[in-house]
């Protein structure tokens, strides 16, 4: 699938904090390789009828248009999308979830239930609007998918997440923290911008060692503060004070995070 990179004015991502996190991820990787501007509509905790409604909202509110390089990472599928009081409620997995407790799971859940709405969603944002490329986390496995076998080859183009250990485990014991490390996610962009046909190796060569330089070093220093301080860090203020100071030390955009400035987080209220 080569793309007329030429044609784009602009990368727009959407996923949950797999797209938009505490340190730079693969839509920060893509759109450095790319040399396109990121507006990152990544957000922490939402699933994937939620993304399907960021996606219609940013629709409704600001347009896609031919220019526009839509790209996303779909979430798992047992994450219950509400909003109330003027937001979504990001509490991610619902068997983990301080939203959602075990009466909830109980009375309300069900694998079919999550399959058809996740499933739903994302084949609906496929034929609603024109994306580019779709990856996935690892989902987890339910038998209901098994009844709906039609619907299942309307998800077959969705590549997974680029890494076979996305937990990364030294960095996942170092920061607490079960979000794949920076390197993951490189090489994750990496494998986009060549299904996209881009040729030019010298510079994936580089920017991939610019973000394993960058990776290195934040969790060198994080090696000096230690696991047991970090695990304490209730604030989460540790790593992402890491991730900043490292990336002025390399004379990179503190502000990492793509926005065009203009749309409400949530993407539905004026």
């Amino acid at each position: 699938m080569e793309l007329k990179i030429n044609q784009y004015k602009r990368i727009i991502t959407f996923g949950c904090s797999w797209t938009k996190y505490d340190w730079p991820t693969w839509a920060n990787v893509i759109s450095e390789i790319l040399d396109l501007p990121l507006v990152n509509q990544g957000t922490a905790g939402i699933g994937n009828v939620a993304i399907l409604h960021k996606m219609l909202a940013w629709d409704i509110e600001h347009g896609f248009d031919d220019t526009d390089l839509v790209l996303v990472n779909w979430s798992t599928w047992s994450r219950e999308d509400r909003i109330k009081n003027g937001g979504w409620k990001t509490g991610g997995n619902i068997f983990n979830s301080k939203f959602y407790n075990a009466r909830f799971i109980r009375e309300y859940w069900d694998d079919e239930n999550d399959f058809v709405k996740n499933a739903g969603a994302i084949i609906m944002a496929g034929r609603l609007f024109n994306i580019a490329y779709q990856s996935r986390m690892p989902y987890e496995n339910t038998t209901a998918k098994f009844h709906h076998k039609n619907w299942l080859s309307n998800l077959s183009h969705i590549e997974d997440f680029a890494n076979d250990n996305y937990q990364n485990q030294e960095w996942r014991n170092l920061t607490s923290d079960v979000h794949p490390s920076i390197l993951p996610h490189t090489y994750h962009a990496i494998k986009i911008a060549k299904l996209f046909g881009f040729k030019d190796t010298d510079k994936l060569d580089k920017v991939k060692e610019a973000y394993e330089e960058l990776h290195d070093n934040i969790f060198n220093d994080l090696l000096k503060i230690g696991p047991k301080k970090i695990s304490k860090d209730n604030n989460r203020t540790i790593v992402p004070r890491a991730v900043k100071l490292n990336l002025k030390k390399l004379s990179r955009p503190v502000d990492f995070q793509g926005h065009t400035g203009k749309e409400m987080w949530h993407g539905l209220y004026d």
